[in-house]
């Protein structure tokens, strides 16, 4: 069932693409635009990324459209995030440039600053930031801050997109598990690209730790938690989050034959899933 809050974020987005004589075809990226006429009519959601990603091609910022709807008052860091990934989206080097530079200067004593020192260094892959890794002291004030309401869009939007890697691994479990629970009372269709690829970060995570025991547990509770998703892509994406577990435990070819068969399907029916996992094997020094 469709929140009146995200109806109301598809009505006023439609109201801003009229009033700027856009058609749909026009700011719908890579979505269809079936998709994009439903989540106006109220009749559909969508993933905040791919909000985001609409209301960049509209030619307004994430931040000014949540102030119009008036559902949340933007802190600094997610002004702040906004123009960067603005910038990112513009290509635009010099802005990002002086984003580093204004973050090296207000990371000391700043949690918001310090998660926005990672969120630079994980999301722009054109500038080097220096890795921050988040003191143990500082976990449960970032842990306040992160799961903040609305819980869905403080995920998506931030934590599983930027966050995950530089987080403990227990407030990785509690985020995933937060999560999770949304995700199995709300079984939106639309929301599964991100369960997807929130695994798979926080696979990388436990598996660069060398946790296997809580790697295989997470899929054990993902697989039950999206059993009546009927979703085919997360059915494989956990399936090969596990492959890769057990190749790195085992170094056993049949794994690695198998994991290439998984991505050779993606590669097939999308080719965005294809190399976002790529990507995180290969963090993981699978040879794929």
């Amino acid at each position: 069932m469709i929140d009146q809050l995200a109806k109301r974020y598809g009505q006023i987005f439609h109201e801003i693409r009229v009033r700027r004589c856009l058609t749909i075809d026009q700011v719908r990226g890579g979505l269809d635009a079936s998709t994009v006429s439903r989540f106006e009519r109220g009749l559909a959601m969508i993933s905040t990324a791919n909000l985001i990603a609409l209301l960049h091609s509209a030619g307004m910022s994430g931040t000014e459209f949540f102030n119009i709807v008036g559902a949340l008052q933007p802190t600094v860091i997610e002004r702040f995030m906004d123009d960067i990934q603005l910038a990112d989206r513009r290509a635009d080097r010099p802005a990002l440039q002086e984003a580093v530079q204004v973050l090296k200067q207000n990371t000391e004593g700043s949690i918001p600053a310090q998660i926005l020192v990672m969120v630079v260094n994980g999301a722009i892959t054109r500038i080097t930031v220096p890795e921050y890794q988040f003191a143990a002291t500082d976990q449960d004030r970032i842990a306040d801050y992160l799961t903040e309401e609305p819980t869905w869009f403080k995920l998506e939007y931030f934590i599983f997109n930027q966050a995950v890697p530089s987080l403990s691994a227990a407030l990785n479990l509690r985020l995933y598990r937060n999560m999770m629970r949304s995700f199995a009372a709300n079984q939106l269709p639309d929301y599964t690209g991100l369960v997807g690829s929130s695994l798979a970060k926080l696979a990388v995570v436990w598996l660069r730790q060398g946790d296997w025991n809580t790697t295989y547990r997470m899929i054990h509770d993902a697989k039950q938690y999206l059993a009546g998703a009927n979703s085919v892509l997360i059915t494989y994406r956990a399936q090969l989050i596990e492959l890769a577990a057990n190749y790195l435990d085992a170094r056993d070819g049949d794994y690695l034959l198998a994991i290439k068969t998984k991505l050779a399907f993606f590669q097939t029916v999308d080719p965005a899933i294809y190399q976002a996992d790529l990507r995180w094997l290969r963090l993981l020094q699978v040879p794929v």
